[in-house]
């Protein structure tokens, strides 16, 4: 069963990831980002938290459809203390972002989309 976190859980393309999670067998949300509040329903098993390196510590890989900054976040936090696999599919970068994500690509699996 992979452990899934959902980063960017409550903007609309992460509550529709949250979504298909929940129907499949081999999947699991281990955890959700959430800024402020959490207004969907998310299995009771999952960790519900606003503090990003708690949540990388509780999942086997990491899908983010957050904002720029976030992403920044994230990616300092993975690069120097919890390295997992990353889906990144967060747009406009900018070039120290993207500089982030080349630096975390060589320290775990990145995938990033545009």
């Amino acid at each position: 069963m992979i452990k899934v976190g959902v980063f960017g859980a409550t903007g609309r393309v992460g509550r529709r990831i949250v979504e298909i999670l929940k129907d499949k067998d081999d999947m699991v949300i281990a955890s959700v980002f959430v800024r402020n509040e959490l207004d969907f329903s998310v299995p009771s098993s999952a960790l519900v938290t606003n503090d990003i390196k708690t949540m990388l510590e509780s999942c086997d890989v990491m899908i983010d459809f957050s904002l720029p900054d976030a992403t920044e976040k994230m990616l300092e936090i993975a690069i120097n203390s919890t390295p997992k696999p990353l889906v990144i599919a967060t747009t406009g970068l900018n070039e120290h972002q993207l500089n982030l994500l080349k630096e975390a690509s060589t320290k775990m699996p990145v995938l990033y989309a545009t």
